[in-house]
């Protein structure tokens, strides 16, 4: 069992082209009517396929591309392939990437429907919830690590950072809470975005979410 933390923070990685869309939108599965039919992928295309044949065995159900995914902590292995270009990603710079941060009270209150695993959803070994109660089922001493690989004492270290929580089908603009850049010049032109939108979220650079 692990301490649960007070408030549960939630981040999620995108390309910092797809800002405008997300900022009109939300956050969109891609069969949504409202889809970016120019997104712009930073995730393994491979996982994303994989993804969306794999069924989800608790309600609201359907598979996992029907959700949207959130990490608990920053630091995820996804980033870290992105900034390597290990395993077939292609390899960005870390300032192209922003993080999108909402919270599971923020998602509660805009009447969100969601799951979360105790690990990464396409791990056979994961287990999917539904109920509150059950978030002492995560690690949160690895969530938020930087530092996550597998070692002797612990060989399940990776699939345990990689908990996440997937909201089904949208997060409305009002279910973001924060956007953060690697840099300054990133976070004028997210600043810039927002204004344009007619909207008000905080947001700050800050490399300190980055590898």
């Amino acid at each position: 069992m692990s301490t649960v933390p007070n408030k549960i923070w939630l981040y999620r990685i995108t390309h910092f082209k797809n800002i405008p869309h997300i900022l009109k939108y939300g956050l969109v599965i891609s069969s949504s009517p409202n889809a970016n039919l120019d997104f712009i992928s930073i995730g393994d295309n491979n996982l994303i396929q994989t993804r969306r044949d794999i069924g989800v065995t608790i309600p609201p159900h359907g598979s996992l591309s029907d959700y949207i995914p959130f990490y608990f902590g920053p630091y995820s292995p996804m980033l870290l392939q992105i900034k390597t270009g290990n395993q077939g990603i292609i390899q960005r710079p870390q300032s192209e990437i922003v993080y999108i941060i909402s919270s599971l009270d923020t998602i509660e209150q805009n009447n969100c429907r969601y799951i979360f695993y105790d690990g990464h959803a396409r791990d056979g070994m994961s287990t999917p919830y539904s109920d509150k109660t059950d978030l002492d089922k995560i690690d949160w001493s690895i969530v938020k690590e930087k530092q996550w690989a597998d070692t002797e004492d612990d060989i399940d270290r990776k699939r345990k950072k990689q908990a996440e929580l997937l909201v089904h089908n949208h997060v409305p603009i009002t279910g973001i809470e924060h956007i953060v850049t690697h840099d300054d010049n990133m976070y004028k032109f997210v600043c810039a975005e927002i204004k344009n939108a007619g909207l008000q979220i905080p947001s700050k650079a800050s490399s300190k979410l980055y590898y």
